[in-house]
């Protein structure tokens, strides 16, 4: 956390020197067309060689790869991305798996990786060979083996958490909720969770903290025991995951030779940074299969589903957001349900949970992200009329009326009404949304469950809310996330500036939020039994006396 303050400016010999400076800048100086045409050409010539350097460095790593058995360098390439201290350098990784998937088999050599020095030698001549790229690896992943877990066909297993995206975890549940009502992409996820809990369950012993965060770029060459059980388990792992895959079909498998990937210095940074550099799970070779970007690969499958359709908020998208919501907290309704005011009924905002709380009534509404405006202006308007109703109560769609009540007599009244808005999940990359104007509240559905999982109850979120209040306009623009402010509202206990200090501008760890929750969910998952009494894991967790784990709900 930075704190930044304007101040007046310097006066006396500094203000000579700056009208110098401005002097030797601007058109009236003699010298300065000369001195802007140099500086000009010295940057199309450094950029000219960047991209020189960048194509050498491409010929170098096919090289490389041509010579060797395909399978064993699909292998070798999983091995290497795949070692924890290696999570760091993901884009490398992204790189060679762009130049091995671009040559067809029948120019590839026939040069085997079968023992340790085999794989240490290529390792690190791969590793030689290709680029740098310390704009797009400029954050520490977590070098984690599996700390955290989710679900996959009635059990948790455990998935990475350092990766490509933030919270994976969270990710992944907003990602099922989203396309709730898609098997396909319920499906696709599913084999990514499966893939990552196979590869982890393969080597346990990698599980034991502590956990460090993977340096930026950094690339090292894995151990020897490392690379026998990987490499056995990549042997095997087309065959263990038959059953996952035949249920996703072939759009995110590759083939040798198939693909044009994108290997220029501007098509690769932009690919990559989007997420598009590698847009598969897996590649056939010979008629066997391996997985590619394993770490990666649920942001794979998030930016291919919100690239192919655009998700609608179905019946079964409000009710797996609900469900998501009264597992966790107490009084909850889960949807889809909607408002009736005084006998009309509210159709045009749907709402997926309504949750009663000491602190009000809160209708918690999955939304096209594209429509946010739109549903926070329609919700404003349901609250102004709610103002105006005699009554309030809720109807379940396709269901009976219910009326939440203290006294079995009267509904809530309007101002215990708090509207959330969660829009649906979209890319993975950066985007920007409007907040809309209070009591209606916008929480990003993967955001929202980061809060609502971490949340000891609803009295806690309007503590964030004021907290949220009282910064935002300090904050600079890139600070704003909900989770970082979540986290920065958890660690400092609420007091974000001490004492008489009063920043004029606040920059927030772009980390926090996510290495709060993986340490977080890590204490979680270290606590929790093998089995829940309920099969959901919407349990808190603490340790009571003796190093008894105690359970509530």
């Amino acid at each position: 956390m930075s704190f930044e303050e304007r101040k007046g400016g310097p006066v006396g010999r500094k203000s000579r020197e700056k009208r110098e400076r401005r002097l030797a800048k601007s058109p009236e100086d003699p010298a300065f067309l000369l001195r802007r045409m140099i500086s000009l050409h010295n940057q199309f010539g450094a950029r000219k060689q960047v991209k020189d350097t960048f194509l050498t460095q491409v010929r170098e790593t096919r090289t490389l790869i041509c010579q060797y058995d395909a399978a064993d360098v699909a292998r070798a390439i999983g091995v290497s991305e795949l070692w924890p201290a290696n999570a760091g350098s993901h884009v490398k990784h992204a790189f060679a798996w762009c130049v091995f998937l671009e040559v067809p088999l029948e120019e590839r050599g026939g040069k085997r990786i079968e023992s340790y020095a085999d794989f240490q030698q290529f390792a690190e001549a791969l590793h030689a060979a290709w680029p740098d790229f310390p704009t797009l690896e400029d954050f520490s992943p977590e070098a984690d083996w599996g700390q955290t877990k989710v679900s996959l066909g009635g059990r948790f297993v455990p998935v990475f958490y350092g990766s490509s995206i933030e919270r994976v975890p969270d990710f992944i549940e907003a990602f099922r909720i989203t396309y709730a009502d898609v098997p396909a992409a319920l499906a696709q996820m599913d084999l990514v969770v499966s893939l990552q809990a196979l590869i982890i369950e393969a080597i346990p012993h990698l599980t034991q903290p502590p956990v460090v965060d993977a340096e930026r770029g950094h690339v090292e060459l894995p151990p020897e025991d490392f690379w026998l059980s990987y490499r056995d388990m990549l042997q095997k792992i087309g065959q263990l995951s038959a059953d996952w895959r035949q249920r996703t079909g072939t759009s995110l498998n590759a083939d040798l030779g198939g693909y044009k990937a994108p290997l220029t210095w501007e098509s690769f940074g932009n690919a990559a940074f989007t997420g598009d550099a590698v847009p598969f799970l897996g590649v056939n070779v010979a008629g066997a299969w391996y997985p590619m970007a394993v770490r990666s690969a649920p942001g794979t499958v998030i930016d291919h589903w919100a690239k192919k359709k655009a998700p609608s908020i179905s019946p079964q998208v409000h009710s797996r957001l609900g469900q998501f919501v009264f597992e966790r907290y107490d009084g909850t309704l889960p949807g889809p349900v909607v408002l009736v005011l005084g006998g009309e009924i509210c159709s045009e905002l749907p709402i997926s949970s309504v949750t009663s709380a000491p602190t009000g009534v809160y209708l918690i509404c999955a939304c096209d992200h594209e429509l946010v405006d739109k549903q926070a202006a329609v919700a404003a308007a349901i609250l102004a009329k709610a103002r105006q109703a005699k009554n309030i109560r809720f109807k379940l769609i396709g269901g009976p009326e219910v009326l939440l009540s203290s006294d079995g007599v009267n509904g809530p009244s309007a101002d215990e009404l708090y509207i959330i808005l969660a829009p649906a999940l979209a890319t993975t990359s950066v985007g920007l949304l409007n907040l809309p104007d209070k009591p209606v509240r916008l929480l990003p559905l993967a955001d929202l469950i980061t809060i609502f999982d971490s949340l000891k109850n609803l009295e806690d979120l309007e503590r964030y809310w004021a907290f949220c209040d009282g910064q935002r306009s300090a904050l600079s623009p890139f600070s704003r996330g909900p989770a970082d402010l979540f986290a920065s509202f958890m660690d400092t206990d609420e007091v974000l500036v001490d004492g008489a200090v009063e920043p004029t501008m606040i920059s927030l760890d772009p980390s926090w939020g996510t290495s709060w929750r993986f340490k977080a969910l890590a204490e979680f998952w270290s606590r929790a039994p093998r089995v829940f009494p309920d099969r959901t894991s919407g349990w808190r967790l603490s340790e009571g006396p003796e190093g008894v784990i105690e359970m509530s709900s």
